[in-house]
């Protein structure tokens, strides 16, 4: 049995009725392209051939009794394929409103720990002849070497692919431990553990508190407070996040959430995105980052709610390690900057934008142009939006009365060759990360073949008109490249190559 680590468990323990801990990727695929037998069929057997490579999607969760100690996972001996692979369809005509509608409602649900922590929907009667996957995966399960054998399973680089081949063979499971069992091993390892002695305490009063007297949150206000309070720091330090001590402005997506979400996606030629680097001699990453954040201005103004200061947001970034050999995760990074919502002039948000990242690149030693991983079987991008959102997740957002930043902005640089599910050919990959209390809104762009995503989710209740926040994104688009072309002025030491997640 394997043992979650304490950042890992902290995801659920994050969990509650109006937030859920797991990230999400919708997928659209050309439909004639899976074959004949259709692309549940198609993707059901690709699942039956390959899931003994990635042995987290046969695993459960086992819990302490009383949270005592962190949670095991075991092989499932009753592992059912059909519960997580689900078959769905959307009304006629299957517009992209209707799928953007059940996107919402599936993200919304919670997984079931009584089960492997993922589920895969496969989304139908869509318009155009597309066909959409919805695929649904845990941060407690999904760390960086997972992430990458999942995107194996999932993603390939041919359409060749062979439905009647021989599918893996049958994963037995183990007996589930009984809490006498799994009482033991917790004891032992306290035994050796001052650190886990004082969280099985605290989270032992915790559950007597829930299960006698009926309230679940009375010790936070006793000095294990303070201890919760550090540990979320940790945390967020591991994770690679460094939070700054003075908070956000507040936004009308900065507020208690509910358990409703929404989805929405906008696309535009990547030939755009690069025009507006050339001509204002900055970066592709800065012109991403600039164009969600007048999207936002565009928006909050029209709804009267814009903040005198800067929004902030937390971008994710490649940073240079020690060890060039250290996995995935560990070169991914995090920085807090201001967005320059309070600039009217797009030309000048970009620029402010700019020295924002130049700043967080520097301090941060992000990794130069020349050793950006760019084999795509490395740094896989449902792997790094994962680890993002787990940056997020970790800096506990809900807890804190007022968030350190606004909102996440993660841009991952994907392939630019076509990538194929069971023969299907993938026309967009779109990266879900969560939102909870405190900030209800997040967006994620992904470039792909020679198209740009922006993909936002958000609460249903806080930003009920997501689809004209998402309208606002192309329009801040075309204002930047119809802006007046002057070559922008650079400050000795500021010239470098800030970059997305992965390319």
């Amino acid at each position: 049995m394997d043992q979650l680590s304490g950042l890992d468990a902290s995801f659920l323990h994050q969990e509650s009725g109006t937030s859920s801990g797991h990230v999400s990727f919708l997928a659209l695929y050309d439909g004639p392209s899976f074959g004949p037998d259709g692309p549940y069929a198609a993707i059901r057997a690709l699942l039956e051939q390959r899931l003994d490579r990635v042995p987290r999607m046969r695993q459960r969760l086992v819990e302490i009794p009383f949270d005592l100690d962190l949670p095991y996972w075991v092989d499932d001996p009753d592992f059912d394929l059909d519960f997580h692979l689900r078959h769905v369809a959307v009304p006629p005509p299957g517009d992209r409103g209707q799928l953007a509608a059940l996107a919402g409602r599936l993200i919304g649900r919670r997984l079931d720990r009584s089960r492997p922590l993922w589920e895969l929907n496969v989304i139908e009667s869509i318009e155009d002849d597309e066909i959409a996957i919805l695929l649904k995966t845990h941060h407690a399960a999904v760390e960086g070497a997972t992430g990458r054998e999942l995107l194996g399973v999932l993603l390939d680089t041919s359409p060749d692919f062979d439905p009647e081949a021989a599918i893996a063979e049958p994963l037995g499971g183990e007996p589930i431990p009984d809490s006498v069992e799994l009482l033991r091993r917790s004891y032992t390892a306290m035994a050796t553990s001052p650190q886990r002695l004082v969280r099985a305490q605290q989270n032992a009063l915790r559950s007597v508190g829930e299960l006698f007297l009926g309230f679940g949150r009375t010790f936070d206000v006793s000095p294990f407070a303070e201890l919760r309070s550090a540990i979320g720091l940790a945390d967020a330090e591991r994770a690679g996040v460094r939070v700054p001590p003075a908070p956000s402005p507040r936004a009308p997506f900065n507020a208690p959430t509910t358990a409703h979400r929404r989805i929405a996606w906008r696309s535009v030629p990547l030939r755009e995105i690069k025009a507006v680097k050339h001509s204002a001699e900055t970066t592709f990453h800065d012109v991403v980052v600039a164009v969600c954040a007048g999207g936002l201005r565009r928006y909050l103004l029209r709804h009267d709610a814009l903040p005198a200061a800067s929004l902030v947001a937390l971008v994710p970034i490649a940073v240079r390690r020690e060890n060039a050999a250290a996995p995935l995760a560990s070169r991914v990074s995090a920085a807090v900057v201001k967005i320059a919502t309070h600039e009217d002039d797009p030309a000048r948000r970009l620029a402010e934008v700019h020295d924002a990242l130049a700043n967080a690149h520097e301090h941060q030693q992000a990794i130069p142009a020349a050793e950006v991983i760019e084999r795509f079987e490395e740094f896989s991008t449902p792997a790094v939006a994962a680890q993002a959102s787990r940056m997020v997740a970790s800096v506990r957002v809900a807890d804190r009365e007022h968030p350190p930043f606004n909102l996440a902005i993660t841009n991952v640089a994907g392939p630019r060759d076509p990538l194929y599910t069971a023969g299907g050919r993938l026309k967009a990959l779109l990266p879900a990360l969560p939102v909870s209390d405190g900030m209800g809104l997040n967006m994620n762009v992904v470039s792909y073949s020679d198209r740009l995503d922006f993909c936002l989710v958000a609460c249903r209740e806080l930003v009920p008109d997501l689809e004209a926040l998402a309208e606002d994104l192309v329009k801040e688009l075309e204002a930047l490249a119809a802006r007046p072309k002057s070559p922008r002025k650079r400050r000795p030491g500021r010239l470098r190559q800030s970059r997305p997640l992965a390319t």
